[in-house]
């Protein structure tokens, strides 16, 4: 789905920034859906609970972005960030959890996290943090 952006003056077309959700709470993925939805250039293409359901959805979905849990019903969120490093696939990765956690932030960061965001503190941060990867996308395309 393409919308028009207004670039100095003109006009131009961009894609909405495809947006996976994996998070095993589903009041969690309610809120970040609440918090994400009204954003104009934003698109959530699914929400899955587990890691493999993440993989399978990378594998399956055109994905730009994930909204990514580290502790979910099945698997971590470090798997996800795993998988996508194995299969060099260009997705940025929020990081939104609750374990704010120092040794998680440095493995996150390491396996191509675009963002570590605490649930409770940041939730007013997800959104700049998906416009800054649309603005990268964008300016790659």
């Amino acid at each position: 789905m393409q919308e028009l952006a207004n670039d100095g003056g003109k006009d131009v077309a961009t894609e909405r920034l495809r947006v996976l959700l994996v998070e095993d709470s589903g009041p969690v993925t309610e809120r970040v859906r609440t918090l994400i939805g009204d954003l104009v250039a934003i698109e959530i293409v699914g929400a899955v609970t587990t890691e493999r359901g993440a993989t399978e959805a990378l594998a399956a979905t055109p994905v730009d972005a994930l909204v990514l849990d580290l502790h979910l019903q099945q698997g971590d969120g470090f798997g996800v960030l795993r998988f996508i490093q194995r299969q060099a696939l260009n997705v940025g990765a929020i990081v939104f959890t609750s374990y704010d956690i120092p040794q998680y932030r440095r493995a996150a960061a390491t396996l191509g996290a675009t963002d570590f965001l605490h649930k409770s503190r940041d939730h007013d941060k997800l959104g700049g943090a998906l416009r800054r990867l649309a603005a990268a996308r964008s300016r790659r395309a």
